[in-house]
């Protein structure tokens, strides 16, 4: 069991995932959980940059309980259908209140399917 000691989390850790979460744990106060779906780039992202403090995750089991609640991920991911994948994954681990903000470059319409699905759960 993960103690939750992140107060933001950023699953997808490409260029522009890596960027914001190495921004988030620039400011003051942030801890940032990370998962990207190969712990390899994971692992890659945490070695090259020590100094951000990360809180690693392999499964998103293990990122949602390295979160403080309420739980908030910014999900940075190809748009479509990965998208979708992630969050019907984050639905499964996380509770009413938590956040999901998906900050990858989506077709409008699929953002107001995916927000009228995912406002059933409470989240």
């Amino acid at each position: 069991m993960t103690t939750a000691t992140a107060n933001i989390g950023v699953v997808g850790l490409a260029v522009m995932g890596s960027n914001l979460a190495r921004n988030l744990a620039s400011r003051e106060g942030n801890t940032v959980a990370v998962f990207n779906r190969s712990f390899e780039k994971t692992q890659a992202v945490l070695d090259a940059h020590p100094e951000a403090g990360f809180v690693p995750a392999s499964t998103y089991q293990e990122f949602a309980d390295s979160l403080v609640k309420p739980r908030t991920a910014i999900i940075m991911v190809k748009a479509g259908g990965p998208t979708d994948a992630v969050i019907d994954a984050l639905v499964e681990v996380f509770e009413p209140g938590d956040i999901i903000v998906d900050g990858g470059n989506a077709y409008f319409p699929d953002t107001i399917r995916r927000e009228k699905q995912v406002r059933e759960t409470g989240i």
